[in-house]
């Protein structure tokens, strides 16, 4: 999700590069980075190897949109929950920063000189990616990052993000159904956050177009064209997986535009 967390996103972009650029087994991560060439490349991928895991198993989202074969990429399913992820509030934001910044200090400590070619142009994605992202996630940019902003927000990517989920497995179908549960906390907590920053005088958004489009939403329910799609995308996973994502659905998803307009107006 798009909720304020530009180094999230940074990461899992820099990150695809890199996957893209050098693949290699994945092997324990934390080996001493020495002189010898070969050690410390092969300590470079270990460190993108193990960078990549620990993305993709705390965003379950990006995990399914990016892979289809997680085990292959010695990916434990058993550590990743199903959901939208981290909420947009403070102190998650913080907690993640946190984390990156312990991720980049460990990558700083390798010598760009000794990597091979490719790696380097893996280095240089990574260092310029997660600069940045770090930089815009200083004190100074709290609350700046807007949930409802047009056509790039909440209210638009969650309806996108359901209607486009990919249904290959039964698995896949227990994800969504846990995603669309998952719905109604979530944008609580972005509701959370929008007020804080509009008491902060941080609040820029078309609220009668945010309005707007919850309320088309709203008025369609089980009929919303987002139900709709999938559903035909649900196929041949079964008639009770169909069942459960109407349920959901009706509980969840439908319910948060109605509160959208109560908090946002």
């Amino acid at each position: 999700m798009k909720a304020r967390k530009p180094w999230k996103k940074a990461a899992c972009a820099a990150l695809s590069a890199v996957m893209a650029l050098s693949l290699t087994a994945c092997q324990s991560a934390g080996q001493a980075v020495t002189a010898l060439p070969a050690v410390q490349q092969q300590a470079f991928d270990d460190f993108l190897m193990q960078d990549f895991i620990q993305t993709m198993e705390s965003e379950y989202t990006a995990l399914h949109v990016y892979l289809q074969d997680p085990a292959a990429f010695g990916i434990d399913m058993s550590n990743v929950e199903p959901g939208l992820g981290s909420r947009p509030d403070m102190a998650s934001q913080k907690q993640a920063v946190q984390a990156a910044t312990e991720a980049y200090e460990q990558f700083l400590s390798f010598d760009r000189s000794v990597l091979s070619p490719g790696q380097q142009d893996s280095y240089d994605i990574y260092a310029f990616q997660t600069s940045l992202a770090l930089a815009l996630s200083d004190e100074k940019f709290d609350y700046y990052a807007q949930q409802f902003e047009s056509m790039g927000g909440l209210h638009y990517q969650l309806p996108t993000l359901l209607s486009d989920w990919a249904l290959r497995s039964e698995e896949d179908v227990e994800g969504l159904i846990a995603m669309v549960q998952d719905v109604l906390p979530y944008v609580e907590s972005a509701l959370e956050y929008t007020k804080e920053q509009a008491a902060r005088g941080l609040l820029m958004a078309d609220l009668d177009e945010v309005i707007g489009y919850c309320e088309s939403v709203l008025q369609s329910g089980e009929d919303s064209a987002v139900l709709s799609l999938v559903l035909t995308d649900e196929g041949d996973v079964g008639q009770l997986s169909a069942q459960l994502i109407n349920a959901g659905f009706s509980v969840s998803f439908s319910p948060l535009t109605a509160k959208e307009h109560t908090h946002v107006a």
